[in-house]
């Protein structure tokens, strides 16, 4: 439903909040296809972040089927520790995601303490730094 107010001279375009409306309406019917991941560390993880690194990157890269990283990188703690990972996956299911993060060599060691899966909607900008948000379009 249109917003029935009168315009002021700092209102947008007339036509502007009909888009948002439209996309905002779009976006509520779509299904997600962008999961958010937050992974805690555990108290342990300092030990494994060397020696599993590049095993974790690796598992990053290659993906799955149905599951491709977007963006991710860890997150720090006060002190600017590594308090654990915040990472974007383009998937058709949750679940995928979820297999695929506790298949993570971090996970499997016992250096994720919990992981927290939200689906996410991108309103502003691309993940990617463009539209093609395709699987294929994947990093490799």
């Amino acid at each position: 439903m249109p917003l029935a107010r009168e315009r002021t001279p700092k209102d947008p375009a007339p036509g502007f909040i009909f888009e948002i409306e439209k996309v905002t309406d779009r976006n509520r019917r779509m299904p997600p296809d962008l999961y958010v991941v937050i992974a805690e560390n555990s108290a342990q993880a300092p030990q494994f972040l060397q020696s599993l690194g590049k095993a974790h990157s690796e598992h990053l890269a290659a993906g799955a089927e149905g599951v491709a990283i977007v963006q991710g990188g860890p997150y720090l703690d006060a002190e600017g520790a590594i308090g654990g990972g915040l990472l974007i996956f383009k998937s058709d299911s949750e679940a995928k995601v979820r297999q695929f993060m506790e298949q993570d060599p971090y996970f499997l060691a016992g250096a994720v303490v919990s992981l927290t899966i939200y689906p996410w909607r991108c309103l502003r900008g691309h993940p990617l730094g463009h539209e093609d948000m395709t699987l294929a379009s994947r990093p490799q």
